[in-house]
């Protein structure tokens, strides 16, 4: 998410909804946003610590690039919704896998999700 001030943050959501023959009608919504600060000194294990790290230090053109590569998309797809090149996406994926140590792409997904 982002705030006011442009910074970026991580949050956790869930969600109920009240009816269940129309999910959409009215749902509840909580956002909660991760103390990435907190997981790193607490007792999570040195991988998922650097993941935090990698995580907290994405930009936000990573972020951006992130979002999309989840959605399984293609280079030239992020490319057009985010207004560049190709090569520019290749970039920042490649950016990715080397700051979350990923050897593939559907390894740098699976490492974003968890």
């Amino acid at each position: 998410m982002q705030r006011t001030d442009g910074e970026l943050f991580w949050v956790n959501v869930t969600g109920v909804s009240e009816h269940r023959d129309d999910p959409y009608r009215e749902a509840l919504w909580f956002f909660s946003e991760m103390d990435v600060r907190a997981s790193l000194s607490g007792g999570a294990s040195s991988a998922n610590k650097l993941i935090a790290e990698a995580k907290n230090s994405m930009t936000r053109r990573e972020r951006d690039v992130a979002a999309l590569l989840i959605q399984k998309q293609t280079a030239k797809e992020i490319g057009i919704a985010l207004g560049i090149s190709p090569r520019t996406v290749e970039v920042f994926r490649g950016k990715l896998l080397k700051k979350f140590d990923a050897p593939s792409t559907n390894a740098l997904v699976k490492t974003l999700l968890a």
